[in-house]
């Protein structure tokens, strides 16, 4: 969820606007850092969990649900603007690699 917070990059509150890939319908999972510790915590002190992997994911949201909540929150519109297709996005990490 930080990716939505002041400063993340993603979600620029100076200018109002909200920078992703793709056309941002796409749902992504999110939790915070405090609910990710305390699953940690919770899993690791519980003697009946078996050892292993663990995956888990706060909540489901698109950066368009997400930009809809946060202009209902500050009274603002923000301009929404993809940086390309997500295969635009997958080239631009294997070049980067």
């Amino acid at each position: 969820m930080e990716m939505f917070a002041p400063g993340s990059g993603a979600i620029d509150y100076d200018s109002a606007s909200v920078s992703y890939w793709g056309d941002g319908t796409q749902p992504i999972e999110v939790t915070t850092v405090e609910d990710t510790a305390r699953m940690i915590a919770r899993v690791t002190l519980d003697p009946s969990v078996s050892s292993g992997k663990f995956a888990f994911a706060g909540d489901h949201i698109s950066f368009q649900d997400a930009v809809k909540i946060i202009e209902a929150q500050t009274g603002r519109t923000f301009t929404r603007h993809s940086l390309g297709s997500e295969a635009d996005l997958r080239a631009a990490k294997a070049e980067a690699e």
